[in-house]
């Protein structure tokens, strides 16, 4: 990776700042695709209400989670990314009320490299999948590229999304002494979406019961006979 250029305290603000921004947005994401997979059961038929809408949500999430993990751990000139980012902090301690510790940093370079086998796997499914498609992976059906190769499961995906939220911390609280949430206000709203059409289906079932009920009562009812008497002129 080339040397970064030597940066002033405004210029590595906004680069943190930045690099923040993609690191919540992927912990946000996941943590409501996550939430929203937990309760799938419970609110099974409210969700098939409007499958099509929550198909296509539950892939927005996910493209979201990698093409903001993606943007943190992938690596090329002229880019924002962890790697970057902690190449800026060793060439300028400067910049730090208290340096930051050598040996931690090292370690933290080390484990948003390309040869961490998880960001391994990262870099192959955002180049071949995420950010591209292979051609001759997908001409040749599927075959060319091993699953080994880049199926991140969600529980890697959680473990490079804690990574990237500890070293980003772990950096900013020396920095400017602030630490970043993972957390969004109103992370639970989808719950009141799916209790208003839980709710509406209530009612309509409410209805639709009084509705049966009615219409058994009704073809319960005998027909009254009334025995008519024969007029005395017949």
């Amino acid at each position: 990776m080339p040397p970064t250029p030597p940066l002033l305290t405004p210029e590595f603000d906004r680069l943190l700042d930045r690099l923040a921004a993609d690191i919540i947005d992927a912990a946000v994401f996941r943590h409501l695709r996550a939430d929203l997979n937990a309760i799938l059961d419970d609110y099974r038929r409210e969700f098939n209400e409007s499958n099509t809408f929550w198909y296509l949500s539950f892939q927005a999430y996910t493209e979201v989670m990698l093409n903001r993990l993606g943007r943190v751990y992938v690596s090329h000139k002229g880019a924002l990314s962890l790697s970057a980012w902690l190449e800026a902090i060793r060439s300028t301690p400067q910049l730090f009320p208290t340096a930051p510790d050598r040996a931690q940093l090292g370690r933290d370079v080390e484990s948003v490299g390309n040869t961490d086998p998880l960001v391994k796997k990262l870099i192959c499914l955002r180049g071949n999948f995420v950010a591209h498609i292979n051609w001759d992976h997908t001409a040749g059906g599927g075959v060319k590229i091993k699953n080994e190769s880049f199926a991140l499961t969600f529980d890697e995906i959680d473990v490079l999304i804690l990574r990237a939220s500890e070293i980003l911390n772990r950096y900013s609280i020396l920095f400017k002494q602030m630490l970043w949430s993972m957390e969004i206000a109103g992370r639970h709203d989808y719950k009141f979406i799916l209790n208003a059409v839980r709710s509406d289906l209530e009612r309509l079932d409410a209805e639709i019961a009084s509705d049966i009920e009615r219409a058994t009562r009704s073809s319960q009812i005998q027909p009254v006979s009334v025995d008519v008497e024969p007029d005395a002129d017949e």
